[in-house]
């Protein structure tokens, strides 16, 4: 009883934040499954929960009182008595407590790079959109985005290097 107890705190410590799952998908049909999920979850809480109550006493008096057989119920009573349950030693908790925090931490610098890389992508967007030309940009747009083109046409001009680029 006392480690389903720890397990049980455990788990409540361990909460699962389901607004945050089903805001991080953008279909209905993904956050129907997340629901699903959830039901299952909450379900097998509630079996724990249920399997963790104390079990009731048998009423042994109850029992000789509705059989007849002389001796039976004294009989079941006494090997009831004398079984021998061992209990559960769960020695395998701490290799997957250990699996589960290294999955966990993966997870962890996995997301954090997936945040990196986009902060990098909507720097690079920024930049593009920005520097973006159209049928409205003139030369002098197109020389003070790009003054290193400036400089390099105004040397072809100068070195009369008319189609540098364009003829081989």
């Amino acid at each position: 009883m006392i480690r389903s107890s720890a397990m049980m705190r455990r788990m409540a410590t361990r909460g699962i934040d389901w607004t945050g799952l089903a805001g991080k998908v953008s279909s209905t049909g993904a956050r129907g499954e997340i629901a699903r999920l959830r039901a299952v979850y909450d379900d097998i809480n509630a079996d724990v929960i249920k399997a963790n109550e104390p079990v009731a006493d048998i009423d042994w008096k109850a029992y000789q009182s509705k059989i007849s057989t002389p001796g039976l119920v004294d009989e079941f009573k006494g090997v009831y008595e004398s079984l021998n349950i061992p209990s559960f030693e769960n020695t395998r908790a701490a290799e997957a407590d250990q699996i589960l925090n290294k999955l966990v931490g993966e997870a962890k610098a996995a997301m954090d790079a997936s945040e990196a890389r986009a902060v990098e992508l909507e720097a690079q967007l920024a930049a593009m959109e920005s520097n973006k030309t159209t049928t409205e940009t003139t030369i002098d747009d197109v020389q003070a985005q790009y003054p290193h083109i400036k400089t390099e046409v105004e040397q072809e001009i100068k070195d009369q290097e008319w189609g540098k680029g364009i003829v081989n």
